[in-house]
């Protein structure tokens, strides 16, 4: 409750600083969902079966579409990947 009544006491600009564009901007909201859901998608395309090369190649898709995420909201980026990932 006290959560709810500082975050409407906050400026569009303040929200954005502390929470990212990710809460505050609904096209950014948008783009980003479509990029979570095709990182699911590569994971999806993974198996017990897969070879490395499958693998390395799905991680280096994800990590590209994790830097567009990082573009798009460095704050939302940090929730997703804590710490930035050298796969």
């Amino acid at each position: 409750m006290q959560e709810e009544k500082f975050t409407e006491t906050l400026t569009q600009k303040e929200k954005r600083e502390l929470m990212g564009r990710y809460v505050t901007n609904q096209k950014v909201q948008h783009d980003i969902d479509v990029k979570l859901m095709a990182i699911a998608s590569l994971e999806c395309t993974l198996g017990i079966d897969s070879t490395q090369a499958e693998v390395n190649k799905v991680k280096k898709e994800q990590n590209k579409i994790l830097s567009d995420i990082k573009k798009l909201d460095p704050i939302k980026y940090k929730r997703l990947v804590p710490q930035d990932l050298n796969w």
